[in-house]
Protein backbone atom coordinates (compact mmCIF):
# COMPACT_ATOMS: atom_id res chain seq x y z
CA UNK A 1 0.00 0.00 0.00
CA UNK A 2 0.74 3.62 -0.76
CA UNK A 3 0.20 6.59 1.18
CA UNK A 4 1.22 10.45 1.39
CA UNK A 5 3.03 10.66 4.98
CA UNK A 6 5.11 12.91 7.00
CA UNK A 7 7.25 11.44 9.51
CA UNK A 8 8.78 14.04 12.59
CA UNK A 9 11.45 12.04 14.74
CA UNK A 10 13.56 13.07 18.06
CA UNK A 11 16.24 11.53 19.11
CA UNK A 12 18.78 12.39 22.09
CA UNK A 13 20.62 10.34 25.01
CA UNK A 14 22.68 10.59 28.01
CA UNK A 15 26.08 8.96 28.92
CA UNK A 16 27.88 9.00 31.84
CA UNK A 17 30.67 7.13 33.59
CA UNK A 18 31.03 6.17 37.15
CA UNK A 19 34.48 5.20 37.46
CA UNK A 20 35.15 2.41 35.13
CA UNK A 21 30.94 1.94 34.80
CA UNK A 22 30.07 3.47 31.99
CA UNK A 23 25.71 4.40 31.48
CA UNK A 24 23.37 5.74 29.20
CA UNK A 25 19.92 6.26 28.48
CA UNK A 26 19.17 6.91 25.14
CA UNK A 27 15.50 8.07 23.55
CA UNK A 28 13.86 8.11 20.35
CA UNK A 29 10.16 10.21 19.95
CA UNK A 30 8.38 9.67 16.66
CA UNK A 31 5.15 10.74 14.76
CA UNK A 32 4.00 9.29 11.49
CA UNK A 33 0.72 11.57 10.27
CA UNK A 34 -1.15 10.37 6.91
CA UNK A 35 -3.84 12.78 6.42
CA UNK A 36 -5.16 11.67 3.42
CA UNK A 37 -6.63 8.78 5.76
CA UNK A 38 -7.08 10.43 8.85
CA UNK A 39 -4.43 8.09 10.48
CA UNK A 40 -1.52 8.80 13.09
CA UNK A 41 0.93 6.72 15.16
CA UNK A 42 3.39 7.85 17.77
CA UNK A 43 6.21 6.17 19.46
CA UNK A 44 8.74 6.72 21.62
CA UNK A 45 12.05 4.07 22.69
CA UNK A 46 13.58 3.78 25.62
CA UNK A 47 16.85 2.05 26.33
CA UNK A 48 18.99 2.00 29.43
CA UNK A 49 22.87 0.76 28.78
CA UNK A 50 25.51 -0.25 31.56
CA UNK A 51 29.05 -1.45 30.98
CA UNK A 52 31.08 -3.03 33.41
CA UNK A 53 34.72 -4.23 33.57
CA UNK A 54 34.83 -7.16 35.85
CA UNK A 55 38.75 -7.64 35.52
CA UNK A 56 40.97 -7.19 32.88
CA UNK A 57 40.02 -7.96 29.66
CA UNK A 58 37.07 -9.04 30.99
CA UNK A 59 33.60 -6.87 30.17
CA UNK A 60 29.67 -7.22 31.41
CA UNK A 61 27.47 -5.06 28.95
CA UNK A 62 23.36 -5.16 29.42
CA UNK A 63 21.17 -3.06 27.99
CA UNK A 64 17.03 -2.84 28.31
CA UNK A 65 14.48 -1.82 25.77
CA UNK A 66 11.28 -0.03 25.89
CA UNK A 67 8.73 0.96 23.08
CA UNK A 68 5.71 2.58 23.64
CA UNK A 69 3.29 3.25 20.87
CA UNK A 70 -0.40 4.39 19.67
CA UNK A 71 -2.42 4.89 16.95
CA UNK A 72 -2.38 3.53 13.92
CA UNK A 73 -0.59 3.83 10.49
CA UNK A 74 -2.11 3.71 6.51
CA UNK A 75 1.52 1.79 5.95
CA UNK A 76 1.90 -1.74 7.63
CA UNK A 77 5.51 -2.01 7.50
CA UNK A 78 5.63 1.61 9.19
CA UNK A 79 3.26 0.06 12.42
CA UNK A 80 5.35 -0.02 15.40
CA UNK A 81 4.14 -1.94 18.59
CA UNK A 82 4.69 -2.16 21.79
CA UNK A 83 7.87 -3.92 22.45
CA UNK A 84 10.21 -4.83 25.90
CA UNK A 85 13.76 -6.42 25.42
CA UNK A 86 16.79 -7.01 27.45
CA UNK A 87 20.20 -7.79 26.10
CA UNK A 88 23.46 -9.01 28.28
CA UNK A 89 26.73 -10.32 26.97
CA UNK A 90 30.08 -10.97 28.87
CA UNK A 91 33.32 -10.46 27.02
CA UNK A 92 36.64 -11.80 27.60
CA UNK A 93 39.76 -10.20 25.15
CA UNK A 94 42.61 -12.12 25.65
CA UNK A 95 46.06 -9.27 25.61
CA UNK A 96 47.10 -8.53 22.63
CA UNK A 97 49.37 -10.93 20.57
CA UNK A 98 51.05 -10.75 16.97
CA UNK A 99 50.14 -13.98 14.22
CA UNK A 100 46.73 -16.16 14.39
CA UNK A 101 45.43 -17.01 17.65
CA UNK A 102 42.36 -16.63 20.34
CA UNK A 103 41.37 -13.00 20.82
CA UNK A 104 38.11 -13.18 22.26
CA UNK A 105 35.61 -15.37 23.75
CA UNK A 106 31.89 -14.13 24.29
CA UNK A 107 28.78 -15.38 25.40
CA UNK A 108 25.04 -13.78 24.77
CA UNK A 109 21.51 -13.76 26.37
CA UNK A 110 18.55 -12.10 25.38
CA UNK A 111 14.78 -12.42 25.83
CA UNK A 112 11.97 -10.68 24.44
CA UNK A 113 9.64 -10.30 27.25
CA UNK A 114 6.47 -9.46 24.95
CA UNK A 115 7.31 -12.38 22.12
CA UNK A 116 8.09 -14.85 25.10
CA UNK A 117 11.68 -15.93 23.56
CA UNK A 118 15.11 -15.79 24.34
CA UNK A 119 18.05 -16.59 22.49
CA UNK A 120 21.80 -17.87 24.12
CA UNK A 121 25.00 -17.66 21.85
CA UNK A 122 28.54 -18.49 22.91
CA UNK A 123 30.90 -16.66 20.47
CA UNK A 124 34.82 -17.62 19.70
CA UNK A 125 37.04 -14.98 17.57
CA UNK A 126 40.30 -14.98 16.56
CA UNK A 127 43.26 -12.44 15.67
CA UNK A 128 44.04 -12.96 11.72
CA UNK A 129 46.80 -11.23 10.67
CA UNK A 130 45.81 -8.27 7.70
CA UNK A 131 42.10 -8.44 9.06
CA UNK A 132 40.84 -4.86 11.27
CA UNK A 133 39.06 -7.17 13.00
CA UNK A 134 38.72 -10.74 14.88
CA UNK A 135 36.59 -13.36 12.78
CA UNK A 136 35.05 -16.10 14.39
CA UNK A 137 32.13 -18.59 14.85
CA UNK A 138 29.22 -18.69 17.09
CA UNK A 139 26.60 -21.93 18.10
CA UNK A 140 23.49 -20.40 20.04
CA UNK A 141 19.95 -21.44 20.99
CA UNK A 142 16.37 -19.68 19.96
CA UNK A 143 13.42 -20.98 22.03
CA UNK A 144 9.68 -19.60 22.66
CA UNK A 145 7.82 -20.62 25.38
CA UNK A 146 4.55 -20.19 23.53
CA UNK A 147 5.76 -22.58 20.03
CA UNK A 148 8.41 -25.30 21.01
CA UNK A 149 8.11 -25.74 17.02
CA UNK A 150 9.77 -22.85 16.48
CA UNK A 151 13.06 -23.54 18.64
CA UNK A 152 16.22 -23.65 16.81
CA UNK A 153 19.80 -23.78 16.66
CA UNK A 154 21.70 -20.62 15.30
CA UNK A 155 25.12 -20.92 13.36
CA UNK A 156 26.95 -17.31 12.11
CA UNK A 157 30.06 -15.79 11.67
CA UNK A 158 31.26 -13.12 14.16
CA UNK A 159 33.35 -10.47 14.01
CA UNK A 160 34.51 -8.03 16.87
CA UNK A 161 36.60 -4.85 17.16
CA UNK A 162 40.03 -5.58 17.72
Amino acid sequence: MTAAYTQTEVSGGYGRAYGKVNTGLYSTVRMYAFPTQGKAQGSADVTAVIGVPLAAGLNLDASHFERFAVGQTAIGDFGFGRAQSSNASLTYRLPPAEGFGLGAVRVRASRDWLAKSATADADVAFRIDGLPALMGGSVGYEWYETNASANKWRFALVALPR
